[in-house]
């Protein structure tokens, strides 16, 4: 009986009572517990709250940091309600974003949670992406919630429930006057009770909790500085670069790899105060597969730098070949290879450099004269400019047949471009060679850094002049039996000057000479001279008009002997004379005969 009026006291206080807003010191609320950064890649932790350029995972725990505490409830009815406290600090319906800044991107949207209970925990990982030209240091994220919380609970009557007539009361008393016996009485009733609604009311909660990551250039590839050295194309070129480590952390073991642009080969040994990269530190890296192991005809090299500390410096050259024909502007890229505190293979960031090159030199022939001439040497002398500034240039010239070059390579020096320079050979032509234009090749050669280049060959004409032309004007008499000195009168009749000339006569019968030879010194063209021979003709010889070979030995222009071809020199041969002499000197001798005698006698 008393627990049927209990409940019926209690449904009767809920009718009347209503319920009012809940007090509680400590409301649900969502804090931070740990931040964890490690990089998406390579799934190293690194420490809390320093993120690298890239992608990032960016772990971070929240809880529902309510404590139960200081609950204080309007009524009975309120306590009976919440008969489990923790719903009154539990936070439902939670959204959580991580908003980033300028320099840092969240990848990963908004995560949902239904309801986090007091002093819940949950990690939320999200993916950023740092900006490669994001700016050093520290950067604040938000970590920006919205959830709900209870704030009040009213509870209202809407209508009437009937209680089942099994709800009954029995009631037993002992009667004694008639029997002593007890009576028992069963009463049943049937009531009609107001039941009440309730309504539950929550408030929204925004919340944002600053999220503090650093930026941190674990290394960054700094190149501080670059001098290249004049670069044409089809030519060689130089670059000398300044390193620096302008990150936060050293790089262990690091080496430098160089990537050049298309049409540039890596050329000659790269100056570095360290060794070049040990053939093993490849397989630490397990990188044999992408980075060249060759220093020497590769697009792509390696420097091995060390150990290059935060805030180090390095020096390195490289030198290559420019094997395009195109003037322009081209891109090498440099990045470093490391090992980081844990041991791991590190890449820093790529860093392009500008390589400047200039137009493949032109040389423009401006001029050609041919001292050569048949069956002689002579200067051939080359006018050209050139359409860039080029170093320690040498030009040679190469021929065939009939000609040959006496002196083929013609050293010039320095040239200044548009200026005009002259380069002088020594060609022969040979005794077969005809007065025409013949063809030959100028190739220039010119030094690039620590290599010589040719230049395409140019095809020039060297005309071959007309040969040596003498003529003997006089014709000189001899009678047979007669010793005599004749004259020649030679004309030179070509347009070389003869130098230290000596005529030359060729003695046949019936001729013999003590003295075939004439010197006639310097002839210029059109000039004439005489040579003079001592010639003896054999009594018995035919008198007639003969003709011996006559030719001239000279230096040409070169200083060298030559030799003309042989004219004819012309001897009239007379009949030999009575010798009168041989009378006039028997006279002669009688005479002194008597005269001595005559003198005797006296």
């Amino acid at each position: 009986m008393k627990n049927a009026l209990a409940i019926l006291l209690i449904l009767i206080a809920l009718i009347v009572v209503p319920a009012g807003a809940l007090e509680y010191e400590d409301k649900p609320n969502l804090a931070i517990s740990s931040i964890t950064v490690f990089k998406k890649t390579i799934q190293q932790t690194l420490p809390t709250d320093r993120v690298e350029r890239g992608e990032n995972l960016v772990s971070i725990s929240v809880y529902n940091n309510a404590q139960m505490k200081n609950l204080k409830y309007e009524n009975e009815q309120e306590a009976m309600f919440f008969s489990d406290e923790s719903a009154i600090f539990t936070a439902y319906k939670i959204k959580i974003e991580l908003i980033g800044d300028e320099d840092i991107e969240v990848l990963t949207p908004a995560f949902e949670i239904p309801a986090m209970k007091p002093m819940q925990r949950e990690t939320l990982t999200f993916i950023v992406k740092v900006k490669e030209n994001a700016k050093s240091g520290e950067h604040e994220l938000k970590l920006k919630s919205t959830f709900y919380r209870i704030d009040s609970v009213d509870m209202t009557p809407f209508g009437e429930m009937l209680v089942p007539k099994s709800f009954s009361i029995t009631e037993s008393y002992l009667v004694t006057q008639i029997a002593n016996k007890t009576i028992s009485n069963t009463t049943s009733y049937e009531y009609k009770l107001k039941l009440q609604e309730y309504e539950i009311t929550f408030i929204e909660v925004e919340n944002e909790i600053p999220v503090k990551l650093r930026v941190e250039d674990r290394v960054k590839l700094e190149v501080v500085e670059v001098t290249q050295s004049e670069i044409l194309s089809l030519g060689k070129g130089e670059i000398r670069m300044k390193i620096r480590n302008a990150g936060d952390y050293n790089a262990e073991k690091a080496y430098l790899v160089l990537k050049m642009p298309a049409g540039f080969e890596v050329s000659g040994k790269i100056e570095q105060s360290t060794s070049t990269i040990p053939m093993q530190m490849y397989a630490m890296y397990g990188l044999t597969s992408t980075i060249s192991q060759s220093s020497t005809s590769s697009s792509e090299t390696t420097v091995y730098i060390g150990d290059l500390p935060a805030g180090g410096y390095a020096e390195t050259t490289v030198r290559f070949k420019v094997k395009t024909g195109e003037a322009g502007n081209y891109t090498l890229r440099v990045k470093l290879y490391y090992l980081d505190e844990f041991g791991n293979v590190k890449e820093s960031n790529e860093v392009p450099i500008g390589v400047k090159v200039g137009e493949k030199p032109k040389i423009k022939i401006e001029g050609i004269e041919s001292g050569v001439y048949v069956n002689s040497a002579g200067k051939v002398v080359l006018k050209f400019t050139s359409s860039t500034n080029l170093k320690d240039v040498s030009v040679k010239l190469s021929t065939s047949d009939p000609l040959s070059v006496l002196s083929s390579e013609n050293y010039i020096g320095d040239l200044e471009a548009g200026k005009s320079y002259t380069a002088v050979f020594t060609v022969k032509a040979s005794s077969w060679a005809e007065a025409v234009v013949y063809p030959a090749e100028v190739v220039l050669k010119f030094k690039s850094v620590d290599e010589y280049f040719e230049l395409d060959p140019l095809k020039v004409g060297i005309a071959v002049n007309p040969k040596i032309e003498l003529l003997v004007e006089d014709v000189a008499e001899i009678n047979a039996g007669d010793e005599k000195i004749v004259t020649f009168t030679i004309k030179n009749a070509g347009n070389l000057t003869l130098r230290d000339a000596t005529a030359r006569i060729t003695i046949v019968d019936p001729f013999s000479s003590t003295d075939d030879s004439a010197y006639i010194g310097d002839l210029a063209p059109g000039a004439s001279v005489e040579a003079k021979f001592k010639l003896s003709v054999d009594r018995e010889a035919t008198p007639k008009l003969y003709a011996l070979n006559l030719e001239v030995k000279y230096k040409d222009a070169q200083g060298n002997w030559a030799y003309s071809e042989p004219v004819k020199a012309l001897i009239n041969v007379k009949p030999a004379q009575f010798p009168y002499h041989l009378l006039a000197l028997i006279g002669i001798a009688v005479i002194v005969v008597i005269v001595v005698y005559m003198k005797r006698r006296k």
